[in-house]
């Protein structure tokens, strides 16, 4: 259940992505040309914007969410909160360190069920309805 799970919210993750943070960073990196990797930040500040206000306004879900048949449940639904565990994801964006951080969070998730975000910014991924 684990691992089907993780499946779930790495689909949802794609989506997000492809239908948020690609299009941004397009269009980041066609307007702004001279400021080269900035426009990653750019696109990573919007793409957690869009997360935080997703995840308040719709129920705990994004887009990728609501296709993926799942929402996040925080302990609190407190703005600052919720910008706290999204805010934490900036650090799987993040070039060449990214990676690093998404590999401690897959070993949190097999560790703890939980991914890194989510055991820092105190919320859980559930599937909607349960």
């Amino acid at each position: 259940m684990k691992f089907l799970l993780m499946i779930q919210r790495l689909l949802a993750s794609i989506i997000d992505l492809i239908i948020i943070y690609l299009p941004v960073l397009l269009i980041s990196s066609s307007l702004f040309r001279k400021l080269g990797s900035f426009n990653q930040l750019i696109a990573a500040v919007v793409f957690i914007t869009y997360n935080v206000l997703a995840v308040t306004s719709f129920e705990g879900k994004t887009i990728g969410k609501y296709f993926a048949k799942l929402r996040v449940q925080a302990l609190s639904k407190n703005l600052a909160d919720v910008a706290q565990r999204e805010g934490i994801k900036i650090l799987y964006l993040m070039p060449l360190a990214g990676w690093f951080f998404i590999a401690v969070s897959l070993v949190t998730y097999s560790l703890r069920g939980q991914f890194l975000h989510d055991w820092l910014g105190k919320g859980q991924v559930i599937i909607n309805g349960r």
